[in-house]
């Protein structure tokens, strides 16, 4: 049963790819994305709610497939009562990755025409600097601000207003090569 639900999705997606020309060369244009949020910190030290402003240029190479370059800006913020921890950031992030839109993969064109899911992938680096930090376990009081490596995993939809505007909801997730976003160096044993 597996074997054939896979055949049968994959020869209708290859069907779709070569008839909907979703690999097409001569598809591109180009957008640019203004998105305003917020941002939630799972760190070491409990997060509060920060807001995110970002803008993203997008080149769609295809009907389904697009690159982008991002530019973020925004805050984090933490606040752990029962250690006496908190911490205040704001952050700077560029990130390059690309979308890939799902109705159009599926060769659902009817639907794409208004409403189009897509996920994507991103990485990039972020630029953290700590405006203020109160940590009781800290061995030295030396502000942790500097580049990271970071990856974004992102999924939403778009929503169609008309040729020149579209709503986007979106949740991205970062993951950073970092652990002192939050200023937090916990004592323990190596």
């Amino acid at each position: 049963m597996k074997k054939l639900l896979l055949s049968i999705f994959l020869l209708t997606f290859i069907n779709q790819g070569f008839s909907q020309s979703i690999l097409s060369k001569n598809y591109k244009r180009y957008s640019l994305d203004l998105d305003l949020g917020l941002n939630s910190f799972h760190g070491d030290i409990k997060g509060k709610a920060g807001f995110t402003f970002a803008t993203k240029f997008n080149w769609h190479l295809t009907s389904a497939f697009s690159a982008n370059a991002s530019l973020d800006f925004g805050t984090i913020n933490g606040n752990d009562k029962t250690r006496l921890n908190s911490f205040s950031n704001s952050y700077v992030q560029m990130m390059f990755g690309g979308e890939a839109y799902l109705f159009n993969i599926l060769g659902f064109n009817v639907l794409s025409n208004k409403f189009q899911p897509f996920i994507g992938i991103g990485f990039g680096g972020l630029s953290s600097n700590i405006k203020k930090s109160s940590i009781s376990e800290i061995v030295s009081t030396e502000k942790n601000s500097g580049w990271a490596f970071c990856w974004q995993f992102t999924g939403g939809a778009k929503l169609k207003i008309n040729n020149s505007f579209d709503i986007n909801a979106k949740l991205s997730l970062n993951y950073t090569k970092t652990d002192f976003i939050d200023n937090y160096k916990p004592i323990v044993a190596a």
